[in-house]
């Protein structure tokens, strides 16, 4: 059999995931290669290499056929590649800033789960797809707006959750324990969306889990900010930053950066709130994350905005906003262009 030129890049891996990708090409067998790609996207997503984790979900989608390897999903990490491609590049093309694509990606990921009619290859879609949503949302501005996308997320935490409960998934049960307390913290219950996620979290410390760790504490941080509880959401950025270094879990390091300036600038420590937030858009851009640079961008052309430095803020902010081509009705892209034209006065 002939492997694709394509599929012969092997991008930012691990050294394990680098042997069985030269098991594949010595075989020349695309079946081991579709799971070396398997291997390879979310590694490559998690030590912040979005473009990379994108080619090799990209890779792994044009190998894989749903009949040919209908026993995957219970030989290799007890879901589907091809759901697993598609859920979390949903979420890596939202980093990448096209946010449209990102929600078909989601749609594809949970039709294909559906089909298949297998629980935890449902579970892994919701899972990712909940994270991709969480991540489009903002929370300052969910809050007031009750944004369609928050309810969304609120839904599909809920379907992940009810699913984990009915198969005895207790991961994927803490995670959709996180992902509601989140949703319900940026809508209608603050109090209730701590419980959830402190109750997830607490779930994740029995099983002794690392994998989205850094995220879980990231979303655990917003709410505490969102109910005004600001040393405890500070406690829980630093945490999640120190995690992420720990762990080398890279491709969150952005939004913790950003969460934690709001929370120190909520605190009036302004200096360290601008730090926080040139950090955060450093590594956004490092990562060519566009999506996260956007959500530092905001945060920071408003502080510059409120201490008169209009021009500054319309520089940093017009670039970042003028790059995107699609999804201007998303979130973050609404509030930046509103940002902008109140600049612009």
């Amino acid at each position: 059999m002939v492997v694709s030129h394509r599929s012969r890049s092997v991008f930012a891996t691990g050294n394990i995931t680098q042997e069985l990708f030269n098991v594949a090409h010595t075989l020349h067998d695309p079946d081991v290669l579709l799971q070396a790609h398997h291997c390879a996207w979310p590694i490559c997503w998690f030590r912040g290499a979005p473009n990379d984790a994108k080619s090799h979900a990209e890779a792994g989608i044009d190998l894989y056929d749903e009949a040919r390897h209908a026993g995957h999903r219970f030989l290799y990490l007890g879901h589907d590649p091809a759901v697993c491609a598609l859920s979390i590049n949903a979420v890596v093309h939202w980093l990448l800033g096209y946010p449209v694509q990102s929600m078909q990606l989601e749609r594809q990921a949970l039709d294909l789960a559906w089909r298949l009619h297998h629980a935890p290859s449902l579970a892994h879609a919701l899972w990712f797809i909940c994270q991709a949503q969480s991540a489009r949302g903002d929370g300052a501005a969910a809050k007031t707006t009750a944004n369609e996308l928050l309810t969304a997320a609120k839904t599909t935490a809920n379907e992940l959750l009810t699913l984990s409960e009915e198969h005895g998934l207790p991961q994927t049960r803490a995670t959709a324990m996180a992902y509601l307390g989140w949703a319900m913290g940026q809508t209608d219950d603050v109090s209730g969306g701590i419980r959830r996620l402190e109750e997830g979290l607490a779930i994740y410390s029995h099983l002794g889990l690392r994998s989205n760790l850094c995220l879980m504490l990231c979303l655990l941080a917003e709410t505490y900010f969102a109910a005004g509880q600001y040393q405890k959401a500070l406690e829980q950025a630093d945490l999640a930053l120190a995690t992420s270094s720990e762990i080398g879990d890279r491709w969150c390091l952005p939004r913790s950066h950003t969460v934690r300036a709001q929370i120190l600038q909520a605190s009036h420590q302004v200096d360290g709130a601008e730090a926080s937030l040139r950090m955060a858009l450093d590594i956004a851009a490092a990562q060519s994350a566009k999506g996260a640079q956007l959500h530092a961008a905001n945060s920071l052309a408003r502080l510059w905005r409120d201490q008169g430095k209009a021009q500054q803020a319309r520089e940093l902010l017009a670039p970042v906003y003028g790059w995107f081509g699609e999804g201007l009705d998303t979130l973050d892209l609404q509030e930046a262009k509103a940002l902008l034209d109140s600049l612009a006065i």
